[in-house]
Protein backbone atom coordinates (compact mmCIF):
# COMPACT_ATOMS: atom_id res chain seq x y z
CA UNK A 1 0.00 0.00 0.00
CA UNK A 2 1.38 3.40 -1.05
CA UNK A 3 2.14 5.71 1.89
CA UNK A 4 0.83 9.24 1.44
CA UNK A 5 3.36 11.91 2.44
CA UNK A 6 0.54 14.38 3.06
CA UNK A 7 -1.15 11.94 5.44
CA UNK A 8 2.09 11.72 7.42
CA UNK A 9 2.40 15.52 7.48
CA UNK A 10 -1.16 15.74 8.75
CA UNK A 11 -0.43 13.25 11.52
CA UNK A 12 2.69 15.16 12.57
CA UNK A 13 0.72 18.40 12.56
CA UNK A 14 -1.93 16.72 14.71
CA UNK A 15 0.74 15.53 17.14
CA UNK A 16 2.34 18.96 17.32
CA UNK A 17 -1.04 20.56 18.00
CA UNK A 18 -1.84 18.07 20.78
CA UNK A 19 1.54 18.72 22.41
CA UNK A 20 1.15 22.49 22.10
CA UNK A 21 -2.37 22.40 23.48
CA UNK A 22 -1.44 20.36 26.55
CA UNK A 23 2.09 21.49 27.29
CA UNK A 24 1.43 25.22 27.32
CA UNK A 25 4.23 27.59 26.33
CA UNK A 26 6.15 24.63 24.91
CA UNK A 27 5.45 25.43 21.25
CA UNK A 28 9.14 25.31 20.33
CA UNK A 29 9.60 21.93 22.03
CA UNK A 30 6.55 20.50 20.25
CA UNK A 31 7.67 21.78 16.85
CA UNK A 32 11.26 20.54 17.17
CA UNK A 33 10.21 17.12 18.48
CA UNK A 34 8.06 16.59 15.39
CA UNK A 35 10.83 17.89 13.12
CA UNK A 36 13.30 15.55 14.84
CA UNK A 37 11.05 12.55 14.10
CA UNK A 38 11.36 13.34 10.38
CA UNK A 39 15.02 14.39 10.43
CA UNK A 40 15.91 11.38 12.64
CA UNK A 41 18.22 13.60 14.66
CA UNK A 42 18.71 13.75 18.42
CA UNK A 43 16.70 16.13 20.62
CA UNK A 44 17.76 17.66 23.96
CA UNK A 45 15.93 19.73 26.57
CA UNK A 46 17.72 21.58 29.36
CA UNK A 47 15.96 23.26 32.27
CA UNK A 48 15.50 23.33 36.01
CA UNK A 49 13.69 20.26 37.45
CA UNK A 50 9.93 19.98 37.06
CA UNK A 51 9.44 21.66 33.69
CA UNK A 52 7.77 18.65 32.03
CA UNK A 53 10.71 17.58 29.89
CA UNK A 54 10.11 13.86 30.39
CA UNK A 55 6.34 14.13 30.08
CA UNK A 56 6.33 15.78 26.66
CA UNK A 57 8.77 13.19 25.29
CA UNK A 58 6.63 10.31 26.56
CA UNK A 59 3.55 11.87 24.99
CA UNK A 60 5.33 12.34 21.66
CA UNK A 61 6.69 8.80 21.47
CA UNK A 62 3.30 7.37 22.44
CA UNK A 63 2.03 8.71 19.10
CA UNK A 64 4.35 6.30 17.26
CA UNK A 65 2.26 3.23 17.98
CA UNK A 66 4.86 0.60 17.06
CA UNK A 67 7.91 2.58 18.13
CA UNK A 68 10.00 0.79 20.77
CA UNK A 69 10.85 2.98 23.76
CA UNK A 70 13.47 2.75 26.48
CA UNK A 71 13.84 5.27 29.29
CA UNK A 72 16.59 5.61 31.86
CA UNK A 73 17.56 8.26 34.37
CA UNK A 74 21.35 8.50 34.42
CA UNK A 75 23.43 9.02 37.54
CA UNK A 76 27.14 9.15 38.27
CA UNK A 77 27.15 5.48 39.27
CA UNK A 78 24.72 4.11 36.66
CA UNK A 79 26.20 0.79 35.49
CA UNK A 80 26.43 -0.24 31.85
CA UNK A 81 24.09 -3.18 32.48
CA UNK A 82 21.13 -0.87 33.14
CA UNK A 83 21.54 0.96 29.84
CA UNK A 84 23.13 -1.55 27.47
CA UNK A 85 21.83 -4.80 29.00
CA UNK A 86 23.44 -7.42 31.22
CA UNK A 87 26.17 -9.84 30.18
CA UNK A 88 25.01 -12.90 28.24
CA UNK A 89 25.84 -16.05 30.21
CA UNK A 90 24.89 -18.20 27.22
CA UNK A 91 27.31 -16.40 24.86
CA UNK A 92 30.08 -16.69 27.42
CA UNK A 93 29.37 -20.37 28.06
CA UNK A 94 28.74 -21.52 24.47
CA UNK A 95 31.16 -19.34 22.50
CA UNK A 96 33.39 -17.73 25.11
CA UNK A 97 32.08 -14.35 23.88
CA UNK A 98 31.74 -11.27 26.09
CA UNK A 99 28.35 -10.11 24.82
CA UNK A 100 25.39 -8.28 26.31
CA UNK A 101 21.67 -9.03 26.12
CA UNK A 102 20.77 -5.73 24.43
CA UNK A 103 17.10 -6.57 23.84
CA UNK A 104 14.87 -3.70 24.88
CA UNK A 105 17.80 -1.48 25.81
CA UNK A 106 19.19 1.65 24.14
CA UNK A 107 20.91 -0.23 21.28
CA UNK A 108 17.71 -2.10 20.42
CA UNK A 109 14.95 0.55 20.27
CA UNK A 110 13.94 3.34 17.93
CA UNK A 111 13.16 6.06 20.48
CA UNK A 112 15.17 5.97 23.72
CA UNK A 113 15.01 8.72 26.34
CA UNK A 114 18.01 9.47 28.56
CA UNK A 115 17.24 11.72 31.51
CA UNK A 116 20.17 13.58 33.12
CA UNK A 117 22.35 12.41 30.27
CA UNK A 118 25.37 14.54 31.21
CA UNK A 119 25.77 12.82 34.60
CA UNK A 120 27.00 9.55 33.14
CA UNK A 121 30.51 8.37 34.08
CA UNK A 122 33.23 7.79 31.48
CA UNK A 123 32.63 4.03 31.43
CA UNK A 124 29.02 4.63 30.39
CA UNK A 125 29.62 7.56 28.07
CA UNK A 126 32.19 5.91 25.81
CA UNK A 127 29.96 3.20 24.26
CA UNK A 128 26.96 5.55 24.20
CA UNK A 129 28.74 8.04 21.94
CA UNK A 130 28.97 5.51 19.12
CA UNK A 131 25.32 4.52 19.49
CA UNK A 132 24.13 8.12 19.58
CA UNK A 133 26.20 9.38 16.66
CA UNK A 134 26.91 6.48 14.30
CA UNK A 135 24.01 4.20 15.39
CA UNK A 136 26.57 1.42 15.88
CA UNK A 137 27.43 -0.69 18.92
CA UNK A 138 30.23 -3.25 19.25
CA UNK A 139 28.74 -6.15 21.16
CA UNK A 140 31.49 -8.64 21.84
CA UNK A 141 33.18 -9.23 18.49
CA UNK A 142 30.19 -8.10 16.44
CA UNK A 143 29.32 -4.57 15.40
CA UNK A 144 25.56 -4.17 15.70
CA UNK A 145 23.51 -1.66 13.71
CA UNK A 146 21.19 0.11 16.14
CA UNK A 147 17.59 0.85 15.05
CA UNK A 148 17.73 4.20 16.87
CA UNK A 149 15.89 6.92 14.96
CA UNK A 150 15.81 9.80 17.45
CA UNK A 151 17.41 9.89 20.87
CA UNK A 152 15.54 12.15 23.27
CA UNK A 153 17.44 13.47 26.27
CA UNK A 154 17.07 15.93 29.10
CA UNK A 155 19.19 17.55 31.77
CA UNK A 156 18.57 19.72 34.81
CA UNK A 157 21.95 21.37 34.44
CA UNK A 158 24.20 22.73 31.73
CA UNK A 159 26.97 20.44 30.52
CA UNK A 160 30.61 21.38 30.80
CA UNK A 161 32.10 23.36 27.94
CA UNK A 162 32.79 21.21 24.85
CA UNK A 163 30.93 18.22 26.31
CA UNK A 164 31.01 15.42 23.73
CA UNK A 165 27.36 14.53 24.34
CA UNK A 166 26.11 18.08 23.66
CA UNK A 167 27.69 17.99 20.21
CA UNK A 168 25.57 14.92 19.36
CA UNK A 169 22.27 16.81 19.62
CA UNK A 170 21.00 18.66 16.59
CA UNK A 171 18.08 20.20 18.52
CA UNK A 172 18.84 21.93 21.84
CA UNK A 173 16.00 23.55 23.75
CA UNK A 174 16.40 25.65 26.91
CA UNK A 175 13.04 25.31 28.64
CA UNK A 176 11.69 27.98 31.03
CA UNK A 177 8.76 28.14 33.45
CA UNK A 178 5.20 28.89 32.32
CA UNK A 179 4.92 32.67 32.25
CA UNK A 180 1.29 33.61 31.52
CA UNK A 181 -1.35 33.33 34.26
CA UNK A 182 -4.00 32.00 31.86
CA UNK A 183 -1.65 29.33 30.52
CA UNK A 184 -0.58 28.28 34.00
CA UNK A 185 -4.21 27.88 35.13
CA UNK A 186 -5.10 26.07 31.91
CA UNK A 187 -2.32 23.56 32.58
CA UNK A 188 -3.36 23.13 36.22
CA UNK A 189 -6.96 22.36 35.29
CA UNK A 190 -5.90 19.96 32.55
CA UNK A 191 -3.80 17.83 34.89
CA UNK A 192 -6.63 17.79 37.42
CA UNK A 193 -8.61 15.84 34.83
CA UNK A 194 -5.92 13.49 33.48
CA UNK A 195 -2.16 13.06 33.53
CA UNK A 196 -1.34 13.48 29.83
CA UNK A 197 -2.93 14.09 26.42
CA UNK A 198 -4.13 11.25 24.20
CA UNK A 199 -1.49 11.15 21.49
CA UNK A 200 -1.76 7.45 20.62
CA UNK A 201 -4.84 8.34 18.54
CA UNK A 202 -2.52 10.16 16.09
CA UNK A 203 -1.45 6.72 14.90
CA UNK A 204 2.01 7.32 13.45
CA UNK A 205 4.20 4.31 12.65
CA UNK A 206 7.94 3.78 12.34
CA UNK A 207 7.41 2.81 8.70
CA UNK A 208 5.64 6.10 7.99
CA UNK A 209 8.36 8.16 9.66
CA UNK A 210 11.04 6.23 7.76
CA UNK A 211 9.16 6.97 4.53
CA UNK A 212 8.96 10.66 5.44
CA UNK A 213 12.69 10.71 6.17
CA UNK A 214 13.48 9.01 2.87
CA UNK A 215 11.25 11.40 0.94
CA UNK A 216 12.90 14.35 2.66
CA UNK A 217 16.42 13.14 1.84
CA UNK A 218 15.60 12.39 -1.80
CA UNK A 219 13.19 15.13 -2.84
CA UNK A 220 13.87 18.35 -0.94
CA UNK A 221 15.90 20.62 -3.22
CA UNK A 222 18.77 22.77 -1.96
CA UNK A 223 19.25 25.72 -4.28
CA UNK A 224 21.00 29.08 -4.54
CA UNK A 225 18.78 30.70 -1.91
CA UNK A 226 19.79 28.01 0.59
CA UNK A 227 23.48 28.45 -0.29
CA UNK A 228 23.37 32.20 0.20
CA UNK A 229 21.34 32.04 3.40
CA UNK A 230 23.51 29.39 5.07
CA UNK A 231 26.76 31.11 4.14
CA UNK A 232 25.43 34.43 5.46
CA UNK A 233 24.50 32.78 8.76
CA UNK A 234 27.87 31.06 9.04
CA UNK A 235 29.71 34.36 8.40
CA UNK A 236 27.52 36.28 10.87
CA UNK A 237 28.24 33.65 13.52
CA UNK A 238 31.97 33.75 12.80
CA UNK A 239 32.05 37.54 13.28
CA UNK A 240 30.32 37.15 16.64
CA UNK A 241 32.58 34.30 17.77
CA UNK A 242 29.66 31.82 17.75
CA UNK A 243 31.23 29.18 15.55
CA UNK A 244 29.66 25.87 14.62
CA UNK A 245 31.70 23.02 13.20
CA UNK A 246 31.48 21.17 9.89
CA UNK A 247 29.69 18.17 11.41
CA UNK A 248 26.93 20.45 12.67
CA UNK A 249 26.83 22.21 9.30
CA UNK A 250 26.38 18.82 7.62
CA UNK A 251 23.46 17.91 9.85
CA UNK A 252 21.82 21.26 9.20
CA UNK A 253 22.15 20.94 5.44
CA UNK A 254 21.20 17.28 5.10
CA UNK A 255 18.49 16.88 7.73
CA UNK A 256 17.49 19.76 9.99
CA UNK A 257 16.61 22.44 7.43
CA UNK A 258 15.23 19.93 4.88
CA UNK A 259 12.94 18.51 7.61
CA UNK A 260 11.55 22.00 8.18
CA UNK A 261 10.88 22.43 4.45
CA UNK A 262 9.36 18.95 4.23
CA UNK A 263 6.98 19.61 7.09
CA UNK A 264 5.89 22.85 5.41
CA UNK A 265 5.00 20.81 2.35
CA UNK A 266 7.60 22.49 0.17
CA UNK A 267 9.96 20.74 -2.23
CA UNK A 268 12.49 23.58 -2.12
CA UNK A 269 14.36 25.00 0.88
CA UNK A 270 13.63 28.67 1.42
CA UNK A 271 15.43 31.21 3.59
CA UNK A 272 12.71 31.05 6.25
CA UNK A 273 13.45 27.35 6.85
CA UNK A 274 16.76 28.36 8.44
CA UNK A 275 14.82 29.99 11.27
CA UNK A 276 14.76 26.55 12.91
CA UNK A 277 18.46 27.02 13.67
CA UNK A 278 17.57 29.17 16.67
CA UNK A 279 16.94 25.80 18.37
CA UNK A 280 20.14 24.18 17.13
CA UNK A 281 23.07 26.54 17.51
CA UNK A 282 22.95 27.71 21.11
CA UNK A 283 25.20 26.07 23.72
CA UNK A 284 24.01 28.07 26.74
CA UNK A 285 20.90 30.17 27.54
CA UNK A 286 22.95 33.36 27.27
CA UNK A 287 23.72 32.51 23.62
CA UNK A 288 20.06 32.39 22.60
CA UNK A 289 19.20 36.11 22.18
CA UNK A 290 22.20 36.70 19.92
CA UNK A 291 21.62 33.44 18.03
CA UNK A 292 17.98 34.37 17.38
CA UNK A 293 18.88 37.88 16.29
CA UNK A 294 21.51 36.71 13.80
CA UNK A 295 19.40 33.93 12.33
CA UNK A 296 16.16 35.86 11.97
CA UNK A 297 17.86 38.95 10.58
CA UNK A 298 19.15 36.80 7.72
CA UNK A 299 16.52 34.09 7.26
CA UNK A 300 13.30 35.95 8.05
CA UNK A 301 13.66 39.70 8.70
CA UNK A 302 9.89 40.26 8.88
CA UNK A 303 9.56 37.57 11.54
CA UNK A 304 12.44 39.19 13.43
CA UNK A 305 10.62 42.53 13.23
CA UNK A 306 7.46 40.89 14.56
CA UNK A 307 9.36 39.11 17.34
CA UNK A 308 11.04 42.30 18.50
CA UNK A 309 7.72 44.16 18.50
CA UNK A 310 6.08 41.47 20.63
CA UNK A 311 9.09 41.50 22.96
CA UNK A 312 8.79 45.29 23.30
CA UNK A 313 5.10 45.00 24.11
CA UNK A 314 5.72 42.28 26.68
CA UNK A 315 8.49 44.29 28.34
CA UNK A 316 6.27 47.39 28.50
CA UNK A 317 3.46 45.52 30.23
CA UNK A 318 5.72 43.53 32.55
CA UNK A 319 7.56 46.70 33.49
CA UNK A 320 4.27 48.27 34.55
CA UNK A 321 3.31 45.19 36.57
CA UNK A 322 6.65 45.22 38.40
CA UNK A 323 6.39 48.94 39.13
CA UNK A 324 2.93 48.51 40.64
CA UNK A 325 4.10 45.55 42.70
CA UNK A 326 6.82 47.75 44.22
CA UNK A 327 4.46 50.66 44.88
CA UNK A 328 0.71 50.43 44.24
CA UNK A 329 0.42 54.23 44.24
CA UNK A 330 2.19 54.18 40.86
CA UNK A 331 -0.61 52.14 39.30
CA UNK A 332 -2.19 54.79 37.08
CA UNK A 333 1.11 56.21 35.83
CA UNK A 334 2.70 52.78 35.26
CA UNK A 335 -0.16 51.32 33.22
CA UNK A 336 -0.76 54.67 31.52
CA UNK A 337 2.85 54.91 30.32
CA UNK A 338 2.78 51.27 29.19
CA UNK A 339 -0.49 51.95 27.35
CA UNK A 340 1.11 54.81 25.43
CA UNK A 341 4.01 52.57 24.35
CA UNK A 342 1.63 49.78 23.34
CA UNK A 343 -0.55 52.16 21.35
CA UNK A 344 2.52 53.29 19.37
CA UNK A 345 3.46 49.68 18.65
CA UNK A 346 -0.04 48.91 17.34
CA UNK A 347 0.02 51.97 15.07
CA UNK A 348 3.44 50.98 13.76
CA UNK A 349 2.20 47.46 13.01
CA UNK A 350 -0.87 48.89 11.24
CA UNK A 351 1.44 50.90 8.99
CA UNK A 352 3.66 47.91 8.26
CA UNK A 353 0.68 45.66 7.55
CA UNK A 354 -0.57 48.15 4.96
CA UNK A 355 2.87 48.09 3.30
CA UNK A 356 3.15 44.29 2.96
CA UNK A 357 1.34 41.32 1.47
CA UNK A 358 1.55 37.52 1.43
CA UNK A 359 3.44 35.77 4.23
CA UNK A 360 4.94 38.99 5.57
CA UNK A 361 1.46 40.47 5.96
CA UNK A 362 0.26 37.37 7.83
CA UNK A 363 3.25 37.43 10.20
CA UNK A 364 2.74 41.11 11.04
CA UNK A 365 -1.02 40.65 11.45
CA UNK A 366 -0.38 37.81 13.90
CA UNK A 367 2.09 40.02 15.78
CA UNK A 368 -0.54 42.75 15.99
CA UNK A 369 -3.03 40.27 17.42
CA UNK A 370 -0.56 39.35 20.16
CA UNK A 371 0.27 42.97 20.93
CA UNK A 372 -3.44 43.80 21.12
CA UNK A 373 -3.90 41.03 23.68
CA UNK A 374 -1.08 42.50 25.79
CA UNK A 375 -2.49 46.01 25.38
CA UNK A 376 -5.93 44.78 26.42
CA UNK A 377 -4.56 43.28 29.64
CA UNK A 378 -2.69 46.49 30.34
CA UNK A 379 -5.78 48.61 29.64
CA UNK A 380 -7.94 46.50 31.95
CA UNK A 381 -5.45 47.14 34.74
CA UNK A 382 -5.40 50.85 33.94
CA UNK A 383 -9.14 51.23 33.46
CA UNK A 384 -8.71 53.42 30.39
CA UNK A 385 -8.63 51.68 27.02
CA UNK A 386 -6.99 53.78 24.26
CA UNK A 387 -9.04 54.23 21.11
CA UNK A 388 -6.52 52.40 18.91
CA UNK A 389 -6.69 49.40 21.26
CA UNK A 390 -10.50 49.43 21.22
CA UNK A 391 -10.49 49.54 17.40
CA UNK A 392 -8.01 46.67 17.24
CA UNK A 393 -10.12 44.67 19.70
CA UNK A 394 -13.23 45.25 17.57
CA UNK A 395 -11.40 44.20 14.40
CA UNK A 396 -10.29 41.02 16.12
CA UNK A 397 -13.85 40.25 17.26
CA UNK A 398 -15.23 40.83 13.76
CA UNK A 399 -12.53 38.59 12.25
Amino acid sequence: MLISMQDIRDKLDALENKLREWYVEREDVALTICDALVAQMNHLQISEPGRGKSAIVRSAVQAVTDGRYFEKQIGEQTPLDEVLGGKSIKALKDRDEDERNISGRIADVEYPFMDEIFKGNDTLRSPLLGIINERLYTNGRKTVYCPLRTLFAASNELPKANDAFLARFAYRLFVVAINERSNFLKFVHQVREKDAPDTASVGLTVKELDAAHKDMRENIQWGTEADETFWAIREAFRKEGLLFNERTAGWIASRVVPARAWRRGSSVIEAEDFSILEHCLGNTPKDIPKVKELIYKISNPVLEEARKTIDSATLAYQGAVEMVQKNSENREQAYGDAGTKLEKLIKRLDRRISETNGKANEVLADAKSQVVEIATKNAMEHGNVPRSVLEAMMQKELA
